[in-house]
């Protein structure tokens, strides 16, 4: 494992030096990694509350090209309590939308369970992807 792994404990340490209390639900995902032309590695993490992404949400991990942590930005939401069962399924979102748009040449596709934070608080909704 090299210096810049990092594990769910390190995270945990390093987000309360900073005052940042997660709850078991809470999780950082590796959702990219690249590596610039001078060596430094530059990571980022979707914030997840129970296995549902927060949209928008990041951690985003700059280490230098000796595996040393130069910079943590991170805009999140937490200490909140969101029933992530949703109402209605995939399809029947996707079909419902389909019908909104009622245009042919739109299609509607790809809906997925997300949270969106707005006004300070959680909503469990479905990101949707519009064709056309």
């Amino acid at each position: 494992m090299s210096r810049h792994t990092l594990t769910h404990d390190k995270l945990i340490n390093m987000l309360k030096s900073a005052d940042i209390s997660l709850s078991d639900a809470d999780e950082y995902i590796l959702s990219s990694e690249s590596d610039d032309k001078n060596g430094n590695t530059h990571r980022v993490y979707q914030h997840s509350y129970s296995g549902v992404p927060v949209f928008g949400h990041f951690l985003r991990l700059h280490f230098d090209s000796d595996d040393i942590l130069k910079s943590l930005s991170l805009n999140a939401s937490h200490n909140f309590n969101l029933e992530v069962s949703p109402k209605f399924t995939s399809y029947q979102i996707l079909e419902t939308a389909n019908q909104m748009a009622g245009r042919r040449d739109v299609t509607v596709t790809n809906p997925s369970l997300c949270i969106l934070i707005k006004d300070d608080e959680p909503i469990l909704c479905y990101h949707l992807n519009i064709v056309g």
